[in-house]
């Protein structure tokens, strides 16, 4: 039985260092090519493993702490960058 049950929990963490070690970004994440060249708050080139989702367009940022920033931004604050993108 304990064999079972530390196999299951050497699964279950493959599983989970897999999933992360896929994924380059943190949640509301997208693969997809952003659709602005630079970060919406620093005005920075944009990093391509560095982008979130929102409205269904990828938003690229130049690092995770401005990626952060974004994500905790009000609804009306992220529609106001997300309009001034170039």
């Amino acid at each position: 039985m304990k064999q079972i049950l530390r196999s299951a929990l050497a699964s279950t963490v493959f599983l989970l260092i897999a999933a992360c070690a896929g994924t380059s970004n943190s949640s509301g994440s997208s693969t997809a090519a952003a659709m602005n060249a630079n970060c919406p708050l620093s005005g920075e080139k944009v990093d391509p493993a560095c982008t979130t989702s929102y409205e269904g367009k990828t938003v690229g940022f130049c690092c995770n702490n401005c990626k952060g920033k974004f994500e905790a931004m009000s609804a009306t604050d992220k529609k106001t960058k997300v309009a001034n993108m170039k």
